[in-house]
């Protein structure tokens, strides 16, 4: 008897260890479905007050604590002056958290916030675009999907009367807007 106990534990040891085996390959299936799922919004989602580096198309850095995080931009801060950044001009994060958060969904909040958000002070912006190009003003107007940006110089109040130019940017052609 003891001959046949010996050989029933060695088997149910052996079904108890594939079924661990199987266990961890699902695990491991799950984790990695999951993470193919996660979002850079909601990962810069769950790095909410956190510093990052972000590298944007036309060449430019931006460095500041995660402020927001919003379906198609992300707004940082540093030094009291904001930054809004459209997701799809980031080229590399450095320093992101690993863990994912929810992104609001509700009303979609997004780049048209963000940017209205910057406007309603009509602090001067300097706005660079995915070219490379950079221009100093304050913003005007801001649409569903573009900005009027009145080309002034720095120190200057927001008057009509004194724009040099009012350039209309698409917001698929920013690719920073900071707060000067």
């Amino acid at each position: 008897m003891d001959r046949w106990q010996g050989f029933f534990d060695d088997l149910e040891g052996r079904v108890e260890e594939q079924r661990r085996a199987d266990e961890l390959a699902g695990l491991a299936d799950r984790v990695r479905r999951d993470r193919a799922g996660v979002t850079l919004g909601a990962r810069l989602a769950g790095s909410v007050g956190l510093p990052v580096r972000l590298h944007v198309l036309g060449g430019e850095q931006v460095a500041g604590d995660v402020d927001e995080a919003m379906v198609d931009c992300v707004v940082l801060a540093r030094e009291g002056r904001r930054c809004v950044v459209p997701l799809a001009a980031v080229v590399r994060v450095e320093r992101l958290g690993e863990r994912p958060a929810e992104l609001a969904m509700a009303g979609r909040p997004g780049m048209g916030r963000a940017v209205r958000d910057l406007a309603r002070d009509r602090r001067p912006v300097r706005l660079h675009d995915v070219t490379g190009t950079v221009n100093e003003g304050v913003i005007d107007r801001v649409g569903q999907d573009h900005l009027d940006l009145l080309v002034l110089p720095a120190d200057l109040p927001a008057r009509p009367s004194q724009r040099r130019s009012r350039a209309t940017v698409p917001f698929g052609a920013v690719a920073v807007v900071r707060q000067l």
